[in-house]
C-alpha cells in the first residue's frame, strides 16, 4: 500500500504484503510547501513501520532470510535445475536482497534456457521467506519440417532461420525465425510470400518439431506503374509518393533494390489517400492496386482513383458543451466557414477546443471532429462533439522518480496549485520547465480523478540522467598552438551529502600547452532564493604567447545575475574585474608593443538569443549576443572605457556528419575620463 506523507518526509522502505515485497517511493507535495491530506491512523502505523526499517539497497530487511529457493516450470521444455541454481547470487540462509533478486532474474534469462523468468517472495516463517522462480523453459528442436517449400533446401532454411535440431526454441524465437525466412523470400522477388509456423511436441519430453507452412506464390519485378482517374495530381507526382515503382537503376537487380512486398502497397495507399485529403478531397476513394503478371517475371501495378469533390466548410456546430453557447466555443478555434476542409484543419480545431476545456477545469475533456457533406454541393457541415467530463480542482501534486534531485528543485518549477481549477496549460508549462533542466532525461505529467468528488491529483514523474561529465582532448590553433584540454562539469551539485541534488551547476576546465595556458572555474545557482533569477560567478586565468612577439596574461572574475525572457531569450547584469598584462616582448617585435599591466573594473548588461538544438556541439540553430560594459575607477579598476560587442553564430548540418558554422562579430571600445586611449592589452 503506497504511503502518502506530509511535505517534511521522503520515505524509502520495504513493506510486507502477503505474497511479495513491493518497494514504494511516494512523495506528495502541495504548492510551495503546503501540507498534503492528513495521514489516517493506518497510514501513520505504516509510516512508523517503514521508518524503523533500513534504507533501500541494504541487505537486511526485517532480518528476514531465505529459507529455500524453488523453481516452477510452466513451459514445455526442460532444463538443468542444478546449473540454474549455481548462477544465482541469492543463496538459502542469506538475507533477502531485492537488488540480487533482480540481478538473478537477468542472469537466468542470459542462460538461454528460458523464454520468461519471474520471482515471487512469500513468507515461510517469522524470520524467513521462500524465493519462488516461475520459468518458461524453451524446448529443444527435434526436427524442422517444411510444407510447401519448393525453392530452398531444408539445410538453407535452417541456416536462414538459425533453427535446427538440438537448438532451444521459444515462441519469440520461432516468430522471429519465420520473419527472417519471409524476408529471405522477398529479397528474391517472392512478393506475395506467406509463412505460418507452429510447434508440435514429440514423444520425447522437452522436444518439439518446428513446422513451417509456406505459400511461395510467384516471383515478380515491377516494370510498369499506372494510374487512372487522377486529375489533381499528375502521374509523375503520384509516382514520387509511392514506394513500389519500377526501379530504373541498372544496378538495382544486382543489389536487389527492386524487390517489394504487398504490405508496402498498403503504405502507398495511405500516402495517395492522405495527399488527396490534404488538398480538400475528403471523400476520395483509392482502392488497393491490381497486380498484373505481364511476363514471366514482370508485374504491372495499376492504381484506380475516384477523386470526388473538393470540400469547403459551410457551418460549424457544437454538441455536448456544458452550458456554453456556440458563439463562445467558436472563439477558441481557428477553423472558420469557407475554409478548406482537411484532416489537419479538423484535428486542429478539435485540439484547440479540447485544450481550452482542459484549461478551465475539465482535465478529461475530449473533443471529436466530424463532418458531413451537403448533398449536391462541395460544402460540408462540421460537428465538434464535446465530452467534457467533470470539472475538477487540484487536490494533490505528486512527484516521483527523483532519487537524487531534491524535491524543492522540482517543486519550484511547478505552477500547478492545490485548490485551483485544473489548468492543462499550467501543467504543460511546468513539464516543459522540468524538461529543460539538465538533470532529467524525461518528464511525464499525469492527471487522475481523486476519490473525492470534483477533485483530481497530478503526478510529475521524472526520469533522471547522469549530470556529471568529464571531457578531455587536444586543441590546436594558428595563434595559440596546440594544447591538452580537459573539462569537468556537474549540473546537479549540492553542498550537503551526497553532494548532489540541489541543482547547482559547477564547471572546472583548462588547457595546457607550450604557448597556451588556460583555466576556468564557474558556479551557477539557476534559481537564486527560488526566484526566477540566476546568480553565477566565474574565475578565469589565461596566458598566451602570440607568434613569438609577445605574451599576454589575464586574471579575472565575473559576478552575474539575470533571468530568462521566455524559452529562447535571456538578459543579465554583471560586474567583472580583470587584470591584463602584456610581457616578454621580443626585441625585434613592432614598437607598438609595450610591457603594460592594467586593471579593469566594470559593470555591464548582456542580451542573448539562442535557438541552438543543443548546448554542446550544436548541429542546427542560431546564437546571437550583444554585450555592453562601462569601466570606471570607482569599480575597482584604473581604466575608464565603454565597450560594446556583438556576436552571432549560425549552425547548419547538410548531412554526412558535417556541420557548417558561420560566425560574425563586431566590437567597439571607447576611452573616456582620465583614460586617453584604449590600453594595449584591450586592443590585442
Amino acid at each position: 500500500m503506497p504511503v502518502t506523507l506530509s511535505p517534511l518526509y521522503k520515505i524509502q522502505g520495504f513493506c510486507y504484503a502477503p505474497a511479495m515485497f513491493p518497494l514504494h517511493h511516494h512523495v506528495t507535495r502541495g504548492p510551495r510547501g503546503a501540507h498534503a491530506v492528513p495521514l489516517t491512523l493506518p497510514m501513520i502505523v505504516a509510516s512508523l513501520i517503514i521508518l524503523s526499517t533500513t534504507a533501500v539497497g541494504q541487505t537486511n530487511y526485517f532480518n528476514l532470510r531465505i529459507e529455500a529457493i524453488r523453481f516452477k516450470n510452466v513451459g514445455i521444455g526442460q532444463f538443468d535445475e542444478g546449473k540454474a541454481r549455481k548462477v544465482l547470487a541469492s543463496r538459502p540462509g542469506a538475507p533477502v536482497n531485492p537488488r540480487k533478486l533482480r540481478a538473478d532474474v537477468k542472469t537466468l534469462k542470459a542462460l538461454g534456457y528460458f523464454e520468461d523468468v519471474s520471482n515471487v517472495v512469500s513468507r515461510a516463517s517469522d524470520v524467513s521467506v521462500f524465493i519462488d522462480y516461475e520459468v518458461t523453459a524453451r524446448p529443444l528442436v527435434s526436427e524442422v519440417i517444411t510444407e510447401g517449400s519448393t525453392i530452398f533446401s531444408l539445410k538453407e532454411i535452417e541456416r536462414v532461420t538459425q533453427v535446427g535440431p538440438g537448438k532451444r526454441l521459444g515462441r519469440k524465437m520461432a516468430a522471429r525465425a519465420a520473419g527472417s525466412l519471409m524476408n529471405y523470400y522477398r529479397a528474391r522477388y517472392y512478393y506475395d510470400i506467406e509463412i505460418k509456423w507452429r510447434v508440435e511436441p514429440t514423444a520425447d519430453p522437452g522436444w518439439v518439431n518446428y513446422i513451417l507452412n509456406i505459400e511461395e506464390g510467384s516471383p515478380g519485378v515491377v516494370t510498369e506503374l499506372t494510374f487512372d482517374g487522377n486529375n489533381e495530381f499528375t502521374d509523375k507526382e503520384l509516382r514520387r509518393m509511392v514506394s513500389v515503382k519500377p526501379n530504373r537503376n541498372p544496378f538495382a537487380r544486382w543489389a536487389r533494390n527492386d524487390a517489394f512486398y504487398t504490405e508496402q502497397l498498403k503504405d502507398d495507399y495511405e500516402a495517395i489517400r492522405g495527399a488527396y485529403r490534404r488538398r480538400g478531397y475528403m471523400a476520395v476513394k483509392v482502392a488497393l492496386p491490381d497486380i498484373e503478371q505481364i511476363g514471366s517475371s514482370s508485374l504491372r501495378i495499376a492504381w484506380h482513383i475516384e477523386e470526388g469533390l473538393w470540400y469547403r466548410v459551410e457551418t460549424i456546430h457544437f454538441e455536448g458543451s456544458p452550458g456554453y453557447p456556440d458563439d463562445w466555443s467558436k472563439k477558441w478555434i481557428s477553423l472558420q466557414p469557407k475554409d478548406l476542409l482537411t484532416p489537419r484543419a479538423l484535428a486542429k480545431a478539435a485540439g484547440e477546443l479540447q485544450s481550452h476545456y482542459r484549461s478551465i477545469g475539465y482535465p478529461h475533456a475530449e473533443v471529436i471532429a466530424k463532418w458531413k457533406p451537403i448533398e449536391a454541393t462541395a460544402l460540408a457541415d462540421v460537428m465538434l462533439e464535446v465530452e467534457p467530463g467533470r470539472r475538477e480542482r487540484v487536490r494533490n501534486v505528486t512527484i516521483s522518480g527523483n532519487d537524487t534531485t531534491h524535491d524543492g528543485v522540482i517543486l519550484r518549477e511547478i505552477d500547478v496549485k492545490r485548490g485551483e481549477l485544473y489548468n492543462e496549460a499550467d501543467a504543460m508549462r511546468s513539464r516543459a520547465r522540468l524538461e529543460r533542466l539538465p538533470m532529467f532525461e524525461e518528464v511525464r505529467a499525469k492527471v487522475a480523478s481523486a476519490e473525492t468528488p470534483d477533485e483530481c491529483d497530478i503526478t510529475f514523474a521524472v526520469e533522471e540522467r547522469n549530470t556529471g561529465k568529464v571531457e578531455a582532448g587536444v586543441t590546436a590553433g594558428s595563434e595559440e598552438g596546440a594544447a591538452v584540454a580537459f573539462k569537468l562539469t556537474e549540473a546537479n551539485l549540492s553542498f550537503r551529502r551526497p553532494f548532489r541534488g540541489a541543482g547547482y551547476r559547477v564547471s572546472l576546465g583548462g588547457e595546457y600547452g607550450p604557448e597556451h595556458r588556460d583555466a576556468n572555474l564557474s558556479f551557477r545557482n539557476p534559481r537564486f532564493w527560488d526566484s526566477r533569477f540566476y546568480v553565477s560567478t566565474e574565475l578565469q586565468y589565461r596566458d598566451v604567447e602570440y607568434q613569438d612577439d609577445y605574451s599576454q596574461r589575464s586574471v579575472g572574475a565575473t559576478l552575474r545575475t539575470g533571468r530568462s525572457l521566455g524559452r529562447y531569450q535571456r538578459a543579465s547584469l554583471f560586474y567583472q574585474w580583470d587584470q591584463m598584462t602584456v610581457y616578454d616582448i621580443d626585441p625585434d617585435a613592432s614598437t607598438l608593443y609595450e610591457e603594460e599591466t592594467i586593471e579593469l573594473g566594470a559593470v555591464g548588461a548582456q542580451y542573448t538569443f539562442n535557438v541552438m538544438d543543443r548546448r554542446y556541439r550544436p548541429q542546427n540553430g542560431i546564437y546571437f549576443s550583444i554585450k555592453a560594459l562601462a569601466g570606471s575607477d570607482m569599480l575597482g579598476g584604473g581604466t575608464e572605457v565603454n565597450s560594446a560587442r556583438l556576436r552571432s553564430s549560425f549552425f547548419w548540418s547538410p548531412g554526412f556528419d558535417h556541420i557548417v558554422n558561420l560566425r560574425m562579430g563586431a566590437e567597439s571600445i571607447e576611452p573616456y575620463g582620465d583614460t586617453e586611449e584604449v590600453p594595449l592589452p584591450m586592443r590585442l
